[in-house]
């Protein structure tokens, strides 16, 4: 039998930093190490393929549901298919926001069953404000932090310096198992996140984790999610006029607090921008990327009318 390709496991919330890991990752990459690079979309538009544009990896995506459920068996088929085409030496797998730790790596061991591939190694990303909103997402976030080898509490530049290491010491409380780091803007090095400790290949999920589908009794409520994308929903605008920057900042700024995420490409007055939009945190920088609108949402139990119509006011 072949030797195992060792997949790696991205995993944190929405927002989390999750992306910019991955280019981390990418921008490291050793001369004639060969890499694929699997993006887990949760809805149907895909906007983490085109910001990995640039790198000598092999980029697939699978869009509109997350690995652990929806697309489980595209996960499959997608991982042989890379094996068999590609022959990588690594798979790096970046989850959906939104995804039980859990049952991805229980879909990593059901494709080692037919394709030489195993588990490498989980990272967990922690953003320190949804953190501190945890209980409303329920128990597969805490499977996000208990899953991982390595933690990373991410984007510390946003809260004082004092409460960083008390957010840390809860981390590692929660995941004693794992190395937990503080760090602004994913900046961690390579060998750490795809070989934390030198331990090599993993074996299985760690001890701690809830397993979602016994869950039957929780009540209905966004502080009791019952599994992985229960609740929350997935849409996109896209549309080839140009926006106002200024208006678009007045609506990021006006959205309210179930919306999570919103994430993609604009052509504006100003020329094309990225936003970058995280649970009342906007982000909006200049782009390389040409062409129409494309925004991708994710939300609680949004009116996706009501969240999309303001844009139509903000055409240049």
């Amino acid at each position: 039998m072949s030797q195992a390709i060792p997949v790696h496991l991205i995993c944190g919330f929405l927002g989390a930093g999750k992306t910019t890991l991955l280019q981390r990752i990418l921008a490291q990459q050793p001369a004639g190490e060969s890499l694929a690079v699997l993006v887990n979309e949760f809805g149907k538009l895909g906007v983490d393929g085109e910001l990995l544009d640039g790198f000598q990896a092999q980029v697939r995506e699978l869009r509109a549901g997350c690995i652990c459920c929806e697309l489980r068996v595209d996960f499959l088929r997608t991982l042989a298919e890379i094996v068999e085409g590609f022959g990588p030496q690594r798979i790096v797998v970046e989850a959906t926001g939104v995804a039980d730790p859990n049952e991805m790596i229980k879909a990593v061991e059901e494709a080692a069953r037919t394709v030489p591939v195993a588990l490498g190694s989980v990272i967990s990303l922690v953003e320190p404000e949804m953190f501190a909103e945890r209980g409303v997402f329920g128990p597969f976030y805490e499977n996000q932090i208990k899953a991982g080898d390595l933690v990373l509490l991410n984007k510390t530049d946003t809260i004082a310096s004092h409460e960083v290491e008390p957010l840390a010491d809860e981390l590692a409380a929660m995941n004693p198992g794992a190395t937990v780091l503080p760090v602004v803007h994913a900046a961690v090095e390579r060998r750490l996140i795809l070989e934390p400790g030198g331990r090599g290949l993993r074996q299985g999920a760690p001890a701690g984790l809830i397993d979602l589908n016994e869950i039957t009794s929780l009540a209905a409520g966004p502080s009791h999610l019952p599994g992985a994308a229960d609740g929350f929903v997935a849409f996109s605008y896209e549309d080839p006029a140009p926006l106002s920057r200024a208006c678009l900042e007045k609506y990021l700024a006006s959205l309210p607090w179930e919306v999570f995420r919103v994430k993609g490409f604009v052509p504006s007055d100003e020329g094309p921008l990225l936003v970058n939009y995280t649970y009342r945190r906007p982000q909006i920088e200049p782009a390389t990327v040409d062409g129409p609108a494309r925004l991708a949402f994710v939300g609680w139990q949004l009116d996706q009318e009501a969240v999309l119509a303001p844009l139509e006011g903000c055409r240049a």
